[in-house]
């Protein structure tokens, strides 16, 4: 016999189903072949070790069953109706190919003359394996079928009602053929394959807190006795450090107490990149330094981190696209980008023209205003575009230029520090609005009406 055959447990046919407790094995062949002498081989097995028997003889399996009770076992055990349906014990022969075959007739716990237990509740019984069994791996569940909806009661002098739990007892028969060898003692571990081995990402500082309901995935293990080996692990989550490795330990063990262990590696890993805390947008001051914005990065394995930026020593005029980034101490990088605006400290306007100016037509008026940096400095390389246009009831009219610096009449005065323009104005009454455009990005005005 070069293979075992799958073994499938069988389960109770009513729904109180109730243990029996299998004290003793005895297996006693028993050829049958016409009227020749009949000779009996008789073999003890132990609970969960196999009883062997050979194919194409017809073997009986002997064994002890009680029933299992806390107290005294003197409990009277009453029918809801007439003794029609006894309590007693059913045995199906399970393979990989019939899915349920009865080797026994049912046997009673009890007599029907006075329905008290059996004494001491331990019954024998027997299991038939016929000629005609093929070679294999099988499984016998003995479990014991209760009458229609029984009554237990218990006597007067018992300490509490009879127990019946609902774990099946087992026995593993192992069919041979003549030739195979006549295996008694199963010492033979089965075989385990843990679930694959798998990263976990850090999700605290300085590691991982790994869930205990964290899915594993599921061991495979294969018994050439015992069909269903019991698979556990030892796994119950926590903390790991990062870098290091939870092992779990998987067990496979089966009913005659063999084990086989195999692993599983969770190791903790870092590919989160920092987060970055910075503005979006950012207005400065011309001439401020880099440090004059400031971000900051945290790390969920590696708290704080540093934060740098590609930002000029000192910001110009205009608008700059500022780069922050961070690099966590596991090689994860963040980006942020800023959109930062250098403008100068406007001043002005000075008078006579001030916050607003009434003057005669086609004369001429001083415009002048001052700039000054991040640190107070006059700033004396401005450029600026100088335009007006007239106020109309729906809005501006087309403006008009006025000056550019370079030009007559506009000029940085280096004793006042003031940038001046001359304006001419229009000869056509009217208010104007003066616009200054300043190389910064920004646009400064003045209202000033003519008579």
């Amino acid at each position: 016999m070069a293979n075992f055959e799958k073994i499938n447990v069988s389960t109770a046919k009513k729904s109180l189903a109730a243990i029996v407790t299998v004290l003793m094995f005895i297996a006693m062949v028993v050829p049958l072949v016409g009227a020749a002498t009949v000779e009996t081989t008789v073999v003890t097995a132990t609970p969960g070790n196999p009883i062997t028997v050979t194919a194409g003889t017809t073997t009986i399996v002997n064994f002890q069953i009680s029933l299992t009770a806390g107290g005294k076992l003197d409990s009277r055990i009453t029918e809801s109706t007439p003794a029609t349906t006894k309590v007693q014990t059913q045995y199906y022969l399970t393979d990989g190919t019939a899915s349920s075959n009865t080797w026994s007739n049912p046997i009673q716990f009890y007599d029907s003359a006075n329905s008290v237990a059996t004494k001491n509740n331990v019954v024998a019984a027997s299991i038939t394996v016929d000629a005609t069994t093929p070679a294999g791996n099988y499984q016998v569940d003995v479990v014991v079928d209760t009458p229609t909806n029984p009554t237990l009661t218990p006597q007067a002098n018992a300490n509490q009602l009879l127990s019946l739990p609902n774990t099946p007892g087992k026995i593993l028969i192992h069919v041979v053929e003549p030739s195979d060898p006549q295996v008694t003692t199963d010492t033979t571990p089965p075989t385990i394959t843990a679930p694959a081995s798998f990263t976990f990402e850090g999700n605290t500082l300085g590691g991982a807190n790994i869930p205990a309901t964290l899915s594993l995935g599921a061991a495979t293990a294969v018994d050439i006795i015992d069909p269903s080996p019991v698979v556990t692990n030892d796994f119950t989550g926590g903390f790991v450090a990062l870098g290091q490795s939870l092992t779990v330990t998987w067990t496979a063990a089966d009913a005659s107490g063999n084990k086989a262990t195999a692993t599983q590696t969770i190791i903790v890993i870092d590919t989160t990149a920092p987060f970055i805390n910075a503005p979006a947008t950012a207005s400065v001051v011309v001439n401020a330094p880099k440090t004059a914005l400031t971000a900051t990065a945290y790390d969920i394995v590696w708290g704080t981190v540093e934060v740098t930026s590609n930002a000029p020593e000192a910001f110009q005029p205009g608008a700059t696209t500022v780069t922050w980034t961070s690099t966590d101490s596991s090689g994860n990088t963040a980006t942020a980008n800023a959109q930062v605006q250098a403008t100068y400290n406007f001043i002005g306007f000075y008078s006579p023209v001030g916050s607003g100016l009434t003057s005669k037509a086609g004369s001429t008026i001083p415009i002048k205003f001052a700039l000054t940096d991040y640190y107070g400095n006059y700033v004396t390389t401005a450029t600026a575009t100088i335009t007006f246009a007239k106020v109309t009831a729906t809005g501006l009219g087309v403006a008009q230029g006025a000056a550019a610096q370079g030009a007559t009449g506009f000029r940085y005065d280096t004793s006042s520090n003031q940038y001046i323009f001359n304006w001419a104005t229009p000869k056509t009454a009217g208010t104007y609005q003066l616009q200054v455009a300043l190389n910064d990005g920004t646009l400064h005005t003045v209202n000033v009406t003519l008579k």
